[in-house]
């Protein structure tokens, strides 16, 4: 990260055909949108940043940020595997935490939805990968991870 539309066309993935923008919408100078990929019947969401001063194609943009919503608990039988940095569909809070240690801070949302954002790294104090969680189930509901340039 970041990687942009060719590297993931290259990998497979394509642009979701409903979705609201195409490789050759404009996008606004300094602006960021967000757009979904498909491979293989899997979905996730990414973010094109464009860090121009003018406006530019899609396919020009950089890609800073992806997420992976976590199906396991909706269907078991058929979900989508994903590890990133180790964090996995079927973890529970605190084996997120004995994988990534103690979060660089925590939000709850609601009731049953709280994040817990880790920062790429000391020096770098902007949050790399941020995990969704429900606390009243234990368990995950997404996971992104970014990195602007």
């Amino acid at each position: 990260m970041p990687t942009n539309l060719s590297a993931l066309n290259k990998k497979g993935w394509q642009l979701v055909e409903s979705g609201p923008y195409d490789s050759e919408s404009l996008i606004y100078a300094c602006d960021s949108v967000e757009a979904f990929f498909e491979k293989e019947n899997v979905i996730i969401k990414a973010t094109f940043f464009n860090s121009s001063n003018s406006s530019v194609m899609l396919k020009k943009c950089s890609i800073v940020k992806f997420r992976i919503e976590n199906d396991f608990y909706t269907s078991p039988e058929s979900y989508n595997e994903f590890n990133v940095n180790g964090i996995n569909n079927k973890m529970a809070i605190t084996d997120i935490i004995d994988t990534l240690g103690t979060p660089s801070h925590f939000y709850g949302v609601s009731e049953d939805n709280y994040y817990l954002d880790y920062f790429i790294s000391e020096k770098d104090r902007r949050n790399g990968i941020t995990v969704y969680i429900n606390p009243t189930e234990d368990s995950i509901s997404a996971v992104e991870f970014s990195y602007y340039k």
